[in-house]
């Protein structure tokens, strides 16, 4: 249930929704804040939830301020965090935004000491990589790739949540006479999880 209100939090105005952006966020995006004490009850339940809720989207960037440039997926197929580690690791700002860094010409990217050899080439790839990204002034988006036409529904949540990408279908397994355990752990040994 709370992915739902992470998902409208994210692509949604309001007067709740600007409320808790005014109160939590401040100029942070989402994804930037954590859970600290002190918070409320909803709202450190909606941060215990956003790991697992950003894993089953990407961001469709257009204004780039709600998006972060290096830990959320926005350009290919994974985080540049993952794709550029040792980039990551060497970079003063991890939490900027995408408006921040490709806001400037050279991009706005510090790094905590001189880049060379490998790091080096993998700057140029970076660079090479997000040059040609173009920006609007629509509002950043979430997309849900948990359902096959990108539209949030709680549905789609509970089935990940609950079964692991591993959706009982009506057959042998899930009729048998068998513990529910029995039958999810056949699942996901027949879709090749393991």
């Amino acid at each position: 249930m709370l992915s739902i209100w992470l998902f409208k939090l994210i692509n949604e105005d309001g007067l709740w929704k600007n409320m808790l952006r005014r109160k939590y966020l401040a100029k942070k995006t989402i994804m930037q804040v954590q859970k600290h004490p002190g918070d409320s009850h909803f709202w450190a339940s909606l941060m215990t939830a956003k790991e697992s809720f950003q894993s089953l989207g990407y961001f469709k960037t257009c204004d780039g301020k709600q998006v972060r440039f290096w830990e959320d997926c926005w350009i290919g197929s994974q985080p540049l965090e993952k794709e550029y580690p040792n980039l990551y690791n060497l970079v003063r700002n991890k939490n900027a935004v995408v408006a921040e860094v490709l806001g400037r010409t050279p991009l706005k990217v510090a790094f905590r000491r001189a880049i060379t050899g490998r790091n080096l080439q993998d700057c140029y790839n970076l660079v090479s990589k997000v040059v040609n990204v173009t920006m609007s002034d629509q509002k950043d988006q979430f997309i849900w790739k948990a359902n096959k036409d990108e539209l949030f529904m709680v549905n789609s949540m509970y089935k990940v949540l609950m079964y692991n990408g591993v959706i009982p279908r009506k057959t042998l397994i899930w009729k048998l006479r068998i513990p529910l355990k029995l039958k999810y752990s056949c699942g996901i040994l027949k879709k090749g999880l393991f």
